[in-house]
């Protein structure tokens, strides 16, 4: 194992045999190790994640795929819940899989393949061989609304790293399927598959995020957020233009967030409000892939979204109780105000941005794309209106920046002719 004169090396040869140990378990259905194997390497790939990554990923993928398939099928089959399945093997499975640790698995991984600032050495494919790997019929799986949050999420968030020049998500290529038949695809169709099941929870949300509750806020701000990121790929914002699904739900996302805002209870104090312009951050900096996910890389735990297994801590030993831990500060906690604010800024910066990019505008045609939903034009201009006309002395639109009235007034000035400018404005 290793190389002399290769210290890495070493870590890529031990994440191999980790992989295969992974794959034998699998083959010999002896899942109870798999937790500590996954545990190991992701470990190992903590260690020098940018040049280790990179040489597994092609074992890596198909195993965390395999592993995740057996819990996530039979929750598609059934009604997601596996607590009470009558099947002893899936139960079986349920206590010995943690999906969300595999997902952070492949994320921690994904991020080692991105591509490195211009000046550093390394593979310059990592990211198109990772996505090329990974299969687009996986990804859909899991984003299913009958996954569990935790699952969901993170699926989420690990398509965020396939935002590439050429490409969005998955990679496919022709495939020979069981049945004989071929299934070609090219990047084009699968950009359009994705964009549309992610915009899809712009709309509708998960069974466990009921409507009106705090997660179905974060559900449509995670959705956002993944769109907002292919849009900083030249091919993911032309196809987000194309999509004729995106803009109407983006628009749908950006009535809700503003119903929301103003359905809002008052706080106390302005004080307690915490949604200020300041606390917001620039729509621009969310979308930058490599600060975003990096500082989740870096940030305090066993490494990027770390969660400890749900059922898989039952078979670990049992640690001396520990004193009760206090809730944390309510300053902590993202307030839904400010949350309904960011998702307010970012669809609208993502509406300004395909309307009025060069490389999109034609694409995008919003006026055409609402016209064919019952009421879009309407809303659509009801909502570029208020925020037109907010004021950010104002309790419930403080949260409002003034950068987004301005793309909500251009978009405006695009939207209506003078007269119905006119007209509008005195209705305000």
């Amino acid at each position: 194992m290793g190389k002399p004169g290769e210290p890495l090396r070493l870590l890529v040869d031990f994440a191999d045999l980790l992989i295969e140990l992974w794959h034998r378990c699998l083959t010999e259905r002896y899942y109870e190790p798999i937790y500590y194997l996954a545990a190991l390497l992701s470990y190992a790939l903590e260690l020098n994640t940018v040049d280790v990554a990179p040489h597994v990923i092609s074992s890596l993928i198909p195993v965390c795929a395999t592993t995740c398939r057996l819990v996530a099928l039979p929750r598609l089959h059934g009604d997601g819940d596996l607590s009470e399945h009558s099947d002893a093997v899936t139960q079986r499975l349920r206590l010995n899989i943690d999906v969300v640790q595999c997902l952070s698995l492949l994320y921690l991984a994904a991020l080692g393949c991105l591509p490195r600032p211009l000046g550093e050495s390394g593979p310059a494919d990592a990211q198109t061989e990772f996505w090329r790997t990974m299969e687009l019929e996986f990804a859909l799986t899991m984003l299913s609304p009958k996954h569990p949050e935790a699952d969901w999420m993170a699926m989420m968030l690990l398509l965020r790293t396939s935002a590439a020049p050429d490409s969005i998500g998955p990679i496919p290529s022709t495939t020979d399927l069981p049945s004989g038949r071929t299934k070609v695809r090219s990047p084009a169709e699968a950009a359009a598959t994705v964009i549309d099941c992610v915009s899809s929870f712009l709309r509708d949300s998960p069974r466990w995020a009921a409507p009106g509750s705090a997660k179905e806020t974060a559900v449509r701000s995670a959705a956002l957020g993944t769109l907002a990121v292919f849009a900083t790929s030249p091919f993911g914002a032309l196809h987000l233009a194309q999509s004729d699904v995106a803009i109407p739900r983006l628009v749908a996302v950006l009535c809700w967030a503003i119903d929301r805002l103003y359905d809002a209870e008052l706080p106390m104090t302005t004080a307690e409000f915490v949604g200020t312009s300041d606390s917001l951050t620039e729509p621009g900096d969310q979308m930058d892939v490599d600060r975003s996910v990096a500082s989740e890389t870096h940030a305090e735990g066993d490494g990027p979204m770390a969660v400890e297994p749900r059922e898989a801590n039952a078979r670990k030993p049992k640690l001396p109780d520990l004193p009760e831990e206090e809730p944390p500060p309510e300053e902590l906690t993202p307030d839904p105000m400010t949350v309904l604010c960011q998702i307010i800024a970012q669809a609208t910066w993502l509406l300004h941005f395909l309307a009025t990019d060069p490389r999109t505008a034609d694409a995008a045609n919003i006026p055409a794309k609402l016209a064919a939903s019952h009421g879009g034009s309407q809303r659509y201009y009801l909502a570029l209106a208020r925020l037109n006309f907010a004021e950010e002395d104002l309790v419930l639109e403080a949260g409002i920046d003034a950068e987004t009235v301005e793309r909500a007034h251009e978009l405006l000035e695009l939207a209506v002719t003078p007269d119905e400018g006119d007209e509008i404005s005195e209705l305000f």
